[in-house]
């Protein structure tokens, strides 16, 4: 009976001692297991933060730090000193109220793929934030700055996390930059980002886009619902050949004839134009109101007055060319022959008039 017992136990024991192992290194108040370290609303701060050892989790794959205030993370690794989590593939730390990160933040997380930054208020961003961070696939930075930060610099700071650093993001597939205020997009910002398939860049203040003719090469679908986009260029579709997939949709657009290639473009399939139904028109006052994609008649009408001038010019100009050409030829026509060839004409008549012997 008593080897029953112990048999039944034996196996509740080791559950708990292995259950343990995971809680010696899990930081206060979160939550662990054998993959999983969650931290919800736990105060934690600065350098508290994550002192996870991998000793302690080897087969650590996912971390999601949120509601926290964690202040300043420059200048230190998260995790400590010479610590990497070399198969966590998965972060959250958004929500954390971070105001700055550099070289050294996120260095321990060289496996990371899936890294969510959104919803913190950075004031500072040393070199090279993301220099260690090679296998990322999915990189949410929205609503990533804080309010101290000027709306004339923050195109700026996104320019340098990417363009300024020596990792080439080749996994990196999917970037998120919503609701960051931005008020435009330096051309190369994105231009090391040859493998990006999808950019998220709704709820800035862009009233254009801007990239750089061979970068971007593969992106597929470009968002850029509520901005401050009046119209929007065919030239898009030219430099971006492999896009199939943009939303225009909450921008004060201008239904014109300038916007109508793009609006025809973006009509090709059901998947050319996201949220079709929120693309409506601020101006002209005709249309105000109305989704641009119903609209059948831009009234494009032709500026006539130009076209009458421009072809009275033309005509002038080829009249003036004809009649320069006329006169050309009167005063051709006016002219002696040479002497040599007067001479051989009057030779050849006197040659004509004699008799011929044979």
């Amino acid at each position: 009976m008593l080897a029953l017992k112990n048999c039944i136990f034996l196996p509740f024991l080791i559950v708990t001692a292995q259950r343990s192992q995971f809680d010696v290194n899990c930081p206060r108040l979160c939550h662990c297991n054998k993959t999983t370290v969650e931290c919800h609303h736990t105060k934690i701060q600065g350098s508290e933060m994550l002192n996870i050892r991998p000793e302690a989790y080897p087969d650590l794959d996912t971390i999601t730090v949120t509601g926290n205030i964690i202040g300043d993370l420059a200048g230190w690794n998260i995790f400590g000193v010479n610590v990497t989590h070399r198969y966590v593939s998965l972060v959250n730390l958004s929500d954390n109220a971070i105001t700055a990160i550099d070289s050294y933040t996120f260095r321990g997380l060289p496996a990371v793929e899936y890294f969510y930054l959104h919803d913190n208020a950075i004031e500072r961003i040393g070199a090279d934030p993301f220099r260690w961070n090679v296998r990322l696939r999915v990189l949410d930075i929205s609503k990533f700055f804080s309010s101290s930060i000027l709306l004339n610099e923050r195109p700026h700071l996104l320019a340098n996390i990417f363009a300024g650093s020596v990792n080439e993001f080749n996994d990196l597939q999917e970037l998120i930059v919503r609701n960051n205020a931005l008020t435009e997009i330096l051309p190369d910002t994105f231009c090391k980002l040859n493998g990006l398939i999808r950019l998220h860049l709704s709820g800035n203040k862009m009233k254009k886009f801007n990239v750089k003719s061979d970068c971007l090469q593969n992106l597929i679908v470009l968002d850029l619902s509520g901005n401050e986009l009046s119209t929007l260029s065919i030239h898009l579709w030219k430099i971006l050949p492999s896009l199939t997939t943009v939303d225009i949709s909450s921008n004060p657009l201008n239904c014109n004839c300038d916007i109508m290639p793009a609006i025809k473009e973006l009509s090709r399939s059901a998947t050319s134009s996201i949220n079709q139904g929120y693309a409506i028109c601020a101006t002209p006052e005709s249309h105000k109101g109305q989704n641009i994609f119903q609209i059948s008649d831009f009234e494009c009408k032709t500026n006539h007055r130009f076209i009458y001038w421009v072809s009275f010019v033309l005509l002038l100009f080829t009249a003036m060319i004809f009649c320069r050409i006329y006169r050309n030829r009167i005063k051709f026509r006016n002219l002696p022959l040479i002497a040599g060839y007067s001479k051989l004409g009057e030779e050849n008549e006197q040659f004509a008039s004699s008799p011929q012997f044979v």
